[in-house]
């Protein structure tokens, strides 16, 4: 769970472009 959780915050930080975006990506990462 650390390692998602840490890759995921690293993706996060790296598509940081759009908000619309990365919450999409969010969701389709927890569906």
């Amino acid at each position: 769970m650390e390692s998602l959780g840490n890759k995921l915050g690293e993706y996060l930080n790296m598509e940081r472009d759009s908000p619309w975006e990365m919450y999409l990506d969010f969701v389709l990462v927890i569906t």
